[in-house]
């Protein structure tokens, strides 16, 4: 579920996957599919062929680079609009045994454009989208975490981000908290995270004066109490990102649940976090 504004609960009715043909969208795929099927929902698959690379493949000039034989060969409009296809024949095909698997219904969208407004055309707030790290930035010319930051702040719902490599089950979920304005939505949604998966739910504390994270921890104490969830809590040293890097790599979360409003998405000096960061990220609008 997600949590509007005015604090009540929304049932998540679709989790979206984007995909292409890389490992990381097969690892993005899985783990849209676990979801679903832990939450009941519907899996929809989204492949946009980008507009892009069509329009550099219809210039005369147009060439590729063989990825293993660093040959270079001439690019034709047929030529790529073959791959698209086969590009969503491949998605159609791992969609269809990730829904065998996970006995979950599931669908597939395809459209052409560019990834970033494609992908928002197709959210709605009752969604979760699952986004793999790499491959996106390809055809922007953008480093993955501008895109997905852009993707992640403006979006009408939640987002997960995750990695190439698959995290182990048995860790804590993480969430970063800064205070009830923005962090009880980010709570809400680590808390039915940690019930789905089974695990203990950690709360981060941002460096502050003394008072203050007292209060902060505090504060977020109620909250587990109203909520009956069970917690402990970890003071991160410093909000510089490298250092919080290294202070979740030791932690060895399962996944870190960021709010949309938080430091760590809004400040451009931390946004390094969403690219050096292992484990799955989720930013909660």
């Amino acid at each position: 579920m997600v949590t509007s504004n005015n604090g009540t609960h929304t049932r998540i009715e679709r989790i979206i996957v984007l995909l292409d043909s890389s490992r990381a969208a097969r690892i993005a795929l899985d783990a849209a599919a676990e979801l679903a099927a832990r939450r009941h929902t519907r899996l929809l698959g989204l492949v946009v062929e980008s507009t892009d690379l069509l329009r550099s493949a219809s210039l005369p000039f147009g060439r590729e680079i063989g990825f293993t034989s660093g040959r270079i060969r001439a690019l034709s409009s047929a030529d790529m609009e073959r791959r698209l296809r086969q590009q969503a024949e491949e998605a159609r095909r791992l969609l269809a045994a990730a829904g065998r698997r996970r006995a979950v219904e599931w669908s597939l969208h395809v459209c052409r454009g560019q990834v970033e407004t494609e992908t928002l055309a197709v959210t709605t707030p009752t969604d979760l989208l699952v986004l793999g790290r790499i491959d996106w930035a390809r055809d922007t010319g953008l480093r993955f975490g501008q895109l997905t930051v852009r993707i992640a702040t403006t979006a009408n719902c939640a987002v997960m981000i995750l990695g190439e490599a698959p995290q182990p089950a048995q860790r804590p979920i993480l969430v970063l908290y800064e205070g009830p304005e923005t962090g009880d939505r980010a709570l809400d949604t680590a808390a039915l995270m940690a019930r789905d998966a089974n695990q203990a739910l950690t709360i981060l504390l941002p460096p502050s004066a003394e008072t203050q994270v007292e209060r902060l921890e505090q504060t977020a104490r109620n909250w587990a109490r109203r909520h009956k969830t069970a917690v402990s809590f970890m003071r991160l040293p410093s909000a510089d990102a490298p250092i919080l890097v290294q202070a979740l790599r030791q932690t060895g979360g399962q996944v870190l649940i960021l709010s949309r409003a938080s430091h760590a998405v809004q400040n451009p000096a931390h946004r390094s976090l969403l690219d050096e960061i292992v484990l799955p990220v989720v930013v909660v609008p």
